[in-house]
């Protein structure tokens, strides 16, 4: 069965699967920020791509090898994207090659197939960034160790060397693999320490060859905060289940560990095979080590950055099935793969939608209107949908834009020094929702213009606003009532829902923003943390439109007058079937008193 003739046949067939699988839907999401940035720098000179790589954390190799692509096949999802298709595919190759030196043709075959179908391998073989490279430079890295093993000596240990090296100057996060190798080394050499020696100087050598371009550049001089902090267990749980694609696989590597770790116990012979616990140390240590470097220097442990232990924990699983006997290696190698199968997600998301967003704002610019990017540097992202020739012209990139009165500075739509607006109508398109504090505040803009209309995709939320034209009141309610004792209404425990405004959107223009603001008086001399003011938007037996509730309690300690509630909603997308409805719910059937509950809707 390991005839060379056969493994060519499986490994021409690995790559055909492998190069179908991973071009499918290579364009479906948008370009995410960092592969922007990176291909809108890769067009520059060779000596400019270098100069910002000074400036990054990320080595230059990746940077070189991609604007050497983009000059020679062009810019665009598809061809960008394809290099680490190509990657990832050699990667597979690679894999096949090390799996089956070391455990077997059939664990080599098992292995590349579960690289293949692994759902971190297709995300980042979708990515125009260094990642799936990484993912190859890892592999050959173990490989030429495993090689270098068997005969430590001569050109074996300098490939070993010249891959490590290579691995390290694709993403310094991957220099966690060399504790993990240093303990591969002790284990399989225990008693020769010449060898260790020399598998040790090849490290320190590898490490310290990175080490001339970490004292070469400025990046690593600068004492920059990270966005997040040390892992929390959810998270290290989270990347567990990213990296096998789900807790059910998780539970079957460690149950197969288990079996052949309590078989091992109980057959002590002299040469068994646990060259398992190799992959063991590569699994575990890196992941280990990224975690101490997050709690002791600085936060870095992210699925990407311990993206190295990815190929391991495919490895490991075929291997560790393959050692609990011919009897259940079948069964658990179809129950895996299934698994792995499962948890694929053949429509790859992007964490903030440009694609879509400037798809939706581009037939509504004319020459009354100005766009405004927030965070500043998502310019480039949005330049590549709104103009790409703009985007290849990374020199002029925004130059262009402002010329298309596309802006990154509130500046330049609002004339701050006298208080007049620049445009008629102004979209501003933030993306990082959540994450950045935004150029100007919605409060500002509400004060300053109306907002006409509110569209959500995936982390970019455009709000649309006119400094021109104002919104028609649909419908005013109010209930005050003035006929209750004392002029307000008194809420016993009995009352759940003691008031409420209910007014239909049948006269809305349902192609425009409504805008609904409720307010309400509430006072009581109880604990009012049950108490919630609730504004929805919702249709007979459908899904609600709007659904909007905030704690009576936290609002009025955030109140000036100290009484007052007041919510402010927007909705689009509705149809004259739609009701408002604003009211008071008392889960917890509080006493209390409330007054002046109105509702203005605009539209």
């Amino acid at each position: 069965m390991d005839s060379p003739h056969l493994k060519n046949i499986i490994l021409f067939l690995l790559v055909l699967l492998s190069l179908a699988f991973h071009c499918y839907h290579l364009e479906y999401a948008s370009y995410e920020l960092d592969e922007a940035v990176h291909i809108w720098h890769a067009q520059k000179p060779y000596a400019e791509v270098v100069e910002q790589a000074s400036n990054d954390p990320n080595p230059p190799i990746y940077n070189l090898i991609i604007s050497a692509w983009v000059k020679t096949f062009g810019v665009g999802e598809f061809s960008t994207r394809f290099f680490s298709v190509l990657m990832g595919v050699l990667a597979i190759v690679a894999m096949f090659f090390v799996a089956s030196r070391n455990f077997g043709l059939t664990v080599g075959i098992i292995a590349a197939l579960f690289l293949c179908f692994s759902p971190v391998q297709f995300r980042f073989t979708h990515l125009a960034r260094p990642y799936s490279l990484l993912m190859l430079t890892v592999i050959l890295s173990y490989g030429a160790m495993f090689e270098a093993m068997k005969k430590p000596k001569g050109w074996r240990l300098i490939l070993y060397y010249l891959c490590s090296t290579l691995m390290i100057y694709v993403h310094p996060t991957s220099v966690f693999n060399i504790p993990a190798q240093g303990f591969i080394a002790l284990r399989n050499f225990r008693k020769d320490y010449k060898t260790i020696l020399k598998f040790a100087l090849v490290m320190v050598v590898s490490v310290a060859t990175f080490g001339i371009w970490m004292m070469a550049i400025p990046y690593f001089e600068r004492d920059d905060a990270m966005w997040f902090g040390p892992p929390a267990w959810d998270q290290i749980y989270h990347v567990i289940r990213v990296f096998y694609g789900g807790i059910g696989l998780v539970i079957l590597q460690l149950g197969v560990l288990v079996v052949i770790g309590v078989t091992a116990i109980g057959n002590r012979k002299e040469g068994s095979n646990t060259q398992w616990l190799d992959l063991i140390l590569w699994l575990l240590i890196p992941a280990l080590t990224s975690i101490a470097f997050s709690y002791l220097i600085k936060p870095i442990f992210q699925d990407k950055y311990i993206l190295s232990v990815q190929p391991a924990a495919m490895l490991l699983l075929a291997a560790s099935i393959y050692q609990t006997g011919k009897w259940l290696r079948m069964p658990l190698y179809i129950a895996a793969f299934a698994l792995v199968v499962w948890s694929i997600d053949l429509n790859p998301k992007s964490e903030d939608d440009w694609k879509s967003s400037v798809e939706y704002v581009m037939p509504k610019l004319d020459k009354n209107s100005a766009v405004l990017i927030d965070p500043w540097y998502e310019f480039r992202t949005f330049a590549f949908y709104f103009d790409r020739e703009a985007y290849e012209l990374p020199d002029s990139t925004y130059k262009i834009l402002v010329s298309k009165r596309v802006y990154t500075a509130w500046e330049d739509v609002y004339d701050v020094a006298n208080n007049r607006p620049k445009t008629d109508v102004v979209f501003v398109m933030s993306g990082h929702v959540g994450y950045i504090t935004p150029i100007v505040s919605s409060a500002t803009l509400d004060s300053l213009a109306t907002l006409t209309g509110l569209k959500h995709f995936p982390g970019v939320t455009i709000r649309t606003y006119s400094f021109s034209s104002s919104l028609d009141t649909l419908a005013f309610e109010k209930l005050d009532f003035s006929s209750e004792k004392g002029g307000v209404k008194q809420v016993g425990k009995e009352d759940e829902f003691p008031a409420g405004i209910v007014v239909s959107l049948s006269n809305a223009n349902s192609e425009r923003l409504a805008q609904i603001n409720a307010s309400v008086d509430i006072a009581s001399g109880e604990d009012l943390d049950g108490l919630d003011f609730v504004v929805t938007v919702e249709k007979s037996n459908q899904p609600f439109l709007l659904y909007q509730s905030v704690n009576v309690k936290k609002e009025l300690e955030k109140s000036k007058n100290g009484r007052t509630i007041v919510v402010s909603s927007a909705v689009e997308g509705f149809d004259k079937e739609c009701v408002v409805k604003v009211y008071i719910w008392n889960s917890k059937r509080i006493n209390l008193e409330i007054d002046n509950l109105q509702v203005t809707i605009k539209n």
